[in-house]
């Protein structure tokens, strides 16, 4: 079950940031990846995600199946 108070207190602190949204890699990238389980892990205990909610490293997993797609497509857009 969610709870309404949780939500609305963390809506800023899971709100995305232009590093996040463009991918980060070198030094920062492992305590970034290490951040976001952390706050994952802090959402389900909080109740903000579905108790069957996936495992991190599959959102992760999917997350750069998207990443992916996203750079094909905006390759085929730049070339037109």
């Amino acid at each position: 079950m969610v709870h309404l108070a949780n939500v609305k207190n963390n809506q800023r602190r899971f709100a995305p940031t232009p590093a996040h949204i463009t991918g980060i890699t070198g030094p920062l990238h492992r305590n970034t990846h290490d951040a976001l389980r952390g706050d994952y892990q802090q959402m389900l205990k909080d109740g903000l995600l579905l108790e069957d909610a996936e495992s991190f490293d599959l959102l992760m997993v999917k997350c750069k199946k998207i990443q992916e797609q996203v750079k094909r497509l905006s390759a085929i857009e730049d070339k037109t």
